[in-house]
């Protein structure tokens, strides 16, 4: 998906998990334009945004969707 600077969906999701790569994809035949974060990437930043989102929304599964301003 193309990256924009107005995208106000926003996916995080985990490599090789099922869930994230079916959104993924029902999400590019709709045409809805999302930025993605890969948790589980080897990045750092990554990583521990990954951690701060499991303990704000209380959960450890993947995906994670939000809707931002």
């Amino acid at each position: 998906m193309v990256k924009k600077d107005n995208t106000r969906l926003v996916v995080y999701t985990l490599q090789n998990c099922i869930y994230c790569n079916d959104l993924k994809g029902k999400l590019k035949q709709l045409g809805i334009d999302y930025r993605e974060y890969i948790i589980d990437d080897g990045d750092l930043y990554n990583n521990l945004m990954g951690d701060s989102l499991e303990r704000r929304y209380k959960t450890e599964s993947y995906p994670i969707i939000e809707i931002v301003d």
